[in-house]
């Protein structure tokens, strides 16, 4: 899995997400864990 760095200052601050949601989501059975902790660290920030 490719690492993935969230687009800092580049405008579109949501593409990055929206590929950390999507790759997971088309394979959940070997990315669980994964996408449970990015899913977590999205709505840490989103809220923060």
């Amino acid at each position: 899995m490719k690492a993935i760095v969230p687009a800092a200052g580049k405008g579109n601050r949501l593409k990055p997400y929206t590929d950390i949601i999507l790759k997971p989501l088309l394979s959940l059975h070997n990315a669980d864990s994964v996408y449970n902790t990015l899913l977590t660290d999205i709505l840490t920030k989103l809220s923060s």
